[in-house]
């Protein structure tokens, strides 16, 4: 008797059982690619911008962008310096933390490519501040237009490490209305950085591995890293990052 043509069901079942082994093995590795690819790119965007902000402040008298008497309305702040500039919830927040800057001051000099501005680990729903309330979007760029945060004012956590302060306290920090060359440690002292541990998406979930974060320092480098625990009696944190621009 001749056999038939086709597979048995054993020789069937013995392909789908490769198959799903092999998909087992090389899923964490794809997975793994990919937040690679994702945090290349990060890091290569926050350069880009990076080099943006220098030749900002070279046009603009060596300053980082300006601070003001009213800090809670019109200084730069961590938000408005780039990227989408209508439609952010955001904007219409009653807390006064964020001001309706237009234009941001910086897209002009990415030539407002603003997705320059979205990191590809910012993919995530989170909450921010909103008229009335609350708004949960899409994204931490869907709130505030953004990914990315100016050290305007400091350790993103100041006041909370600060056995003493307050929220006003905390304002004054930070590198805007500073001169670049009033940085003492360029290379320690931190410029931008994603906020995906600033407005993370949950306790679990990050926008990058091991709940790393994104940041270039003013000399113009980038890296990911975790972002350090703020001493509460000096201006730079427990492992030698500065957040201002003053030595201590």
């Amino acid at each position: 008797m001749r056999r038939q043509n086709g597979f048995t069901l054993i020789e069937l079942l013995v392909v789908v059982a490769i198959i799903a082994l092999l998909v087992g093995i090389l899923t964490p590795a794809l997975q793994e690619a990919r937040q690679a690819a994702v945090e290349v790119k990060c890091s290569a965007q926050l350069r880009q911008l990076s080099t943006a902000i220098h030749m900002y402040a070279n046009d603009n008298y060596d300053r980082l962008f300006w601070r003001l008497p009213n800090h809670l309305a019109d200084g730069m702040e961590w938000y408005s310096w780039v990227g989408r500039e209508t439609g952010n919830p955001v904007i219409q927040a009653s807390t006064n933390i964020f001001n309706t800057t237009i234009p941001r001051p910086l897209n002009a000099y990415i030539e407002n490519t603003i997705e320059i501005a979205r990191d590809p680990g910012d993919i995530y729903r989170t909450e921010v501040p909103s008229r009335g309330g609350i708004c949960s979007v899409d994204s931490l760029f869907d709130g505030v237009g953004t990914s990315y945060a100016f050290n305007a004012m400091g350790h993103p956590f100041y006041y909370m490490a600060h056995p003493k302060a307050t929220f006003r306290d905390w304002l004054p920090g930070g590198l805007r209305g500073r001169r670049l060359t009033q940085v003492h440690h360029p290379s320690q002292t931190v410029l931008i950085l994603d906020s995906g541990r600033i407005y993370p998406p949950d306790e679990k979930r990050s926008w990058h591995r091991d709940s790393t974060v994104g940041m270039a320092f003013c000399d113009g480098h980038a890296v990911l890293r975790t972002l350090p625990i703020l001493n509460p009696y000096l201006g730079y944190d427990n492992e030698g990052i500065y957040w201002d621009a003053k030595d201590y």
